[in-house]
């Protein structure tokens, strides 16, 4: 799993440096999964944060990132 979130980042940094206007949308099919791209996300977040601003969505509301609560997806833009 580490492996493939790896790789999704790096594809994430790829992707955004040639598209920076656009914004990444995500979130898991099921609560469990989505709390496992938060705990991805909290692991990495010195390092993602230094390229990205990084959103959660929490009851239809964008704020920034914060460790350790429960959104419902994530947003990641090229700062």
């Amino acid at each position: 799993m580490e492996k493939i979130l790896a790789t999704i980042f790096q594809i994430v940094i790829y992707y955004l440096s040639t598209n920076p206007e656009h914004i990444i949308y995500f979130s898991g099919n099921t609560l469990s999964r989505t709390r496992l791209y938060r705990i991805a996300i909290n692991h990495s977040l010195s390092e993602i944060t230094s390229f990205f601003d990084v959103l959660g969505l929490i009851n239809s509301q964008l704020e920034p990132f914060t460790a350790n609560k429960a959104y419902e997806a994530f947003l990641i833009r090229k700062k």
